[in-house]
């Protein structure tokens, strides 16, 4: 006699069928181990989201693998599920921005790689009478040549306020000016890099703020007497300044989150192939004058050994020490719909969804009256067993 299933197991099965038979998104599956990373891509790959398009998703991961104990090489921040707005993020997929902007604009598609998502977040921060929840993803990579030209970096920001703020935005958020940043040590100096992609990217307000080879002669390699400074040297802060606004230019809301490295691996040296070098080797270099590193820093713990690639996990260079830093949080969306459908960099936000659009959800109210500006900075190193350069 065939033995029926209860039906609440039945919905579960179907429900894990459908999970597992959805389509891949470009962000999906990308990660493979290198030599030193002890995972295995199938286990890399078991961490992840149905995004809202239906697509499958790669999402947070710890650097270390609870359940077998291998190491990923590569870590993304701070756990999102410990967050008290973790529940607005969809499971916090990585790369929903870039998928909508594949369908969006075809021929100026971005695909940003893996370990560059990063995540922070913040509850319980009080900001007058009203107490907040904040949660942010980035894509700030920092060992590799992409930021360097390209100034769209997909970034989230989820907040929960007790005055009815909320919010729940995905977008491509553009840090400056396309095919160029800022050098990091002064902050004003413009650099010119190669064109961005896509290339039609449009001009942010923020900045890329990015160390060059400049600020290292000035500040790392230095003559005998003085200590090496790598901060501000290889110092490399981001800011960010967003705003979701329709098609009429009406601004709904506004977040100005920033994201700040100090032992990011590299650098841009324009003798260098792709103007790629590596922080790494400022440690055994010496310039013509004598100046090289000096007392005691970052170099401390490798300068006296063989030089050693940037991919060691004995780097100190590995992009783990960063400054999140949460300012502003403006809704000016009073008596509006809450759902709203943007392209992938905020704008032209509408009631209904168009080619490449984004579903964001903003509170409808206007919390301009009672939401004060903050500046509220939280500084982990995130470095952990096998974590190394690229991450």
């Amino acid at each position: 006699m065939l033995k029926l299933l209860p039906f609440a197991i039945c919905l579960l099965l179907a429900g894990e069928a459908l999970a597992q038979s959805a389509p891949s998104s470009t962000a999906y599956g990308i990660w493979t181990p290198s030599a030193t990373d002890s995972c295995t891509k199938t286990i890399h790959d078991s961490y992840s989201v149905i995004g809202p398009d239906g697509k499958r998703y790669p999402t947070w991961h710890p650097p270390v693998d609870v359940a077998t104990g291998c190491t990923f090489g590569h870590e993304h921040g701070k756990d999102p599920r410990n967050s008290e707005v973790y529940d607005l993020t969809d499971g916090l997929p990585f790369g929903v921005a870039n998928e909508a902007l594949t369908a969006y604009d075809p021929l100026g598609m971005r695909h940003e790689d893996h370990v560059g998502h990063k995540v922070e977040w913040l509850n319980n921060v009080k900001i007058g009478t009203v107490t907040c929840d904040f949660l942010t993803r980035i894509h700030q990579g920092t060992h590799s040549a992409d930021a360097f030209s390209n100034n769209a970096h997909e970034l989230g920001y989820f907040a929960r306020c007790t005055d009815g703020t909320e919010l729940a935005i995905n977008k491509l958020a553009a840090f400056g000016q396309p095919g160029e940043f800022i050098k990091g040590c002064d902050k004003i100096t413009p650099i010119t890099a190669q064109p961005a992609m896509p290339m039609d990217s449009p001009i942010g307000p923020g900045s890329r703020n990015i160390p060059d080879l400049a600020c290292a002669k000035e500040y790392v390699l230095v003559p005998t007497g003085q200590t090496s400074q790598f901060f501000p040297g290889m110092y490399e802060p981001w800011e960010s300044e967003n705003s979701i606004f329709t098609r009429g230019g009406k601004v709904l809301a506004y977040f100005d989150p920033s994201f700040a490295v100090t032992n990011g691996a590299r650098y841009f040296d324009p003798a260098q192939p792709n103007n790629l070098a590596y922080a790494i080797n400022l440690c055994y270099m010496m310039e013509a004058n004598g100046d090289k590193v000096q007392g005691t820093n970052n170099c401390s713990s490798v300068s006296n050994k063989p030089p050693i690639p940037y991919t060691d996990l004995k780097s100190p260079f590995n992009g783990t020490n960063r400054t999140t830093t949460f300012i502003q949080t403006k809704v000016t969306n009073d008596r509006g719909p809450a759902i709203w459908y943007t392209d992938p960099y905020g704008g032209n936000a509408q009631t209904t969804p168009f080619v490449g659009s984004i579903q964001q959800y903003i509170a409808p109210i206007d919390n301009t009256a009672t939401l004060k500006i903050i500046v509220k900075s939280v500084t982990v190193n995130y470095n952990a067993q096998g974590v190394h350069a690229p991450n």
